[in-house]
């Protein structure tokens, strides 16, 4: 019986199983061994080659160390699976190009011999398969047939050529049957080859009017060099799912990313639009490309409980996640604070970073559960006053546990753009006047840092305008950046997006920021209209965010320093 077994020495075998027997003896049979007995095999086929699709016979002869003949177990072996095919000692050949090698083994020893595969002048080829498809929707099949003398070989495989927008299923490139998609309307054609044989097939590609298309990208945003994968979906007037590969894809501007099948790889630092479609039919869909960040972010332990696993494990995301948006070191800083705690640091601590530290401490904030759940912002400030060296996020010990992994990232991830300066370092007398319109106490007050004022004003499609603020100065206002991470209260159902306005402002507080960091803009920010409040912010049954402490400034070793109100 046929089986299969697996050499180092042959990438794929076929093994047939027979004994070699050649007469002798005193009844002119041979004796038999075992294979190890056998010095020498020879194997033997009727010719130096084989008929496509007709089967041969294998034999094999082994001797002995004297010379003398022997019967013994021999096995064939198939060297070229793709061209031919072996059952027990019976070769046929399934393919017309190349040769195949059969060989035969007797314990230690074999023979291998090469076959040229023949084709006969009876011999013809037929291609039967659709001489139209619809683009993008059927996957047509084309079927190779080889006859000789009017009787089809089963199982011989062809080889397939495509013209034009036509794509082919891998595993059917070298079969019987061939499986194809096109990619694109017009003029195509399927080329069939069996050795010498050959028939073209033309083929039209009609082209498949879109009902809808749809386009995703698996991260929000990368590094130059990193690759993200494409989701797209498109579907037919009948409803009919239109494969991506026949639909155009368009990146702009093209040196920032290239499109690789369903893969955008990234280029160059920015944001590209990446539109997918034909006609008028198509999706757009942004992504950004930041640059490595020399920013440092540390957190750490700060003087009183020891934080619970839910916080520590989302720091790092926090800091990945900002450090995607703040690119640019500052300054070297170095402060000593003195022996008393600062910021939450205990006494003594020395801290020194081109970044910013942020000590991270477990507190009773207002002594009842349901009510301020963090706190945060700036302790220290470098020299200018404009960017932070050390701050403080307070989590309330009381409500830490009755919220969600996703609130907790949300306020996390708010009360640091609270640390680096959004609605804290602003209010500073000194950048106030400059930065803000209006007190803590004015209806209307508004943001009038320049670079934020070009980002709302693209929003809003049109000029730079005063970014508006809530009462009291510390967040966006809350109808107009509904769902954006610095409003003053965040998204229970989903991740807080940090808007191209958070960007910016930062950029205008001093802060070398990238761009392509911003998420998209939340629908509210774009709309140009003040939007309801709705169930998105954390619901009531949670601790809703906090008005952030605004810590006093004072000076301290050369730097600006806010001393901490605990």
């Amino acid at each position: 019986m046929p089986m299969l077994v697996s050499l180092s020495r042959w990438s794929l075998v076929v093994v047939g199983f027979g004994l070699a027997a050649c007469g002798g003896g005193s009844d002119g049979t041979p004796p038999t061994v075992p294979a190890s007995g056998v010095a020498r095999v020879a194997l033997t086929v009727p010719g130096d080659s084989v008929v496509l699709g007709a089967p041969i016979r294998l034999a094999a002869e082994t001797r002995a160390a004297d010379g003398s003949r022997v019967t013994a177990p021999v096995r064939f072996l198939l060297l070229d699976s793709a061209r031919a095919e072996l059952r027990g000692d019976t070769l046929r050949a399934i393919a017309a190009s190349g040769t195949v090698r059969v060989v035969a083994e007797a314990g230690a020893v074999a023979d291998t011999v090469a076959l040229r595969v023949a084709i006969t002048p009876t011999m013809t080829l037929l291609v039967t398969g659709p001489g139209g498809v619809a683009d993008g929707v059927d996957t047509a099949s084309y079927t190779a047939v080889v006859r000789r003398n009017d009787v089809a070989l089963p199982g011989i495989r062809a080889r397939w050529r495509l013209t034009g927008p036509l794509v082919a299923s891998a595993d059917t490139l070298g079969a019987a049957q061939l499986r194809v998609l096109a990619t694109a309307s017009g003029a195509a054609s399927v080329t069939a080859e069996v050795g010498a044989l050959r028939v073209v097939l033309p083929v039209t590609a009609a082209p498949t009017p879109l009902a809808s298309v749809s386009v995703t990208t698996a991260t929000p945003r990368g590094r130059p060099g990193d690759s993200t994968r494409l989701t797209i979906t498109a579907r037919d007037l009948t409803g009919r799912t239109v494969a991506s590969a026949a639909l155009e894809r368009v990146v702009d501007p093209a040196t920032r990313a290239v499109v690789r099948g369903d893969w955008l790889v990234a280029l160059d630092t920015g944001r590209v639009t990446l539109t997918v479609g034909r006609g008028t039919t198509r999706a757009v869909t942004t992504w950004g490309t930041v640059p490595a960040s020399q920013f440092p972010i540390e957190f750490r332990q700060g003087v009183g409980p020891t934080l619970p696993a839910r916080v520590t494990t989302l720091l790092p995301r926090i800091a990945d996640r900002w450090r995607e948006i703040v690119v640019r070191a500052e300054p070297l800083a170095t402060f000593r604070s003195p022996t008393t705690s600062t910021c939450g640091l205990p006494p003594s601590s020395v801290i020194s970073t081109t970044g910013v530290v942020v000590s991270v401490v477990l507190d009773s904030l207002d002594g009842r559960a349901g009510g301020v759940l963090a706190a945060a912002g700036p302790c220290v400030t470098r020299v200018n006053g404009t960017t932070a060296v050390i701050g403080i996020i307070q989590i309330d010990s009381l409500d830490v546990n009755r919220v969600s992994d996703l609130v907790l990232e949300n306020v996390l991830m708010h009360e640091f753009g609270h640390v680096l300066g959004i609605g804290t370092l602003w209010q500073r007398p000194d950048r106030q006047a400059v930065l803000i319109d209006g007190t803590s106490t004015s209806p209307t007050p508004s943001f009038l840092g320049l670079r934020a004022q070009a980002a709302y004003g693209v929003l809003r499609g049109g000029a730079p305008q005063p970014v508006p603020l809530d009462v009291g100065l510390g967040h966006w206002e809350r109808t107009r950046f509904l769902g954006e991470i610095m409003r003053f209260a965040v998204s229970g159902s989903e991740r807080s997006p940090v808007s191209s306005v958070t960007v910016q402002a930062l950029g205008d507080l001093g802060y070398g920021v990238a761009s392509a960091g911003a998420d998209v803009d939340p629908p509210a920010l774009r709309s140009g209209a003040p939007a309801a409040i709705s169930a998105r912010v954390v619901r009531e049954s949670e601790p809703a965010e906090p008005f952030d402490r605004i810590l006093l400034p004072g000076t301290r070793s050369g730097l600006v320093v806010m001393p901490d109100r605990r």
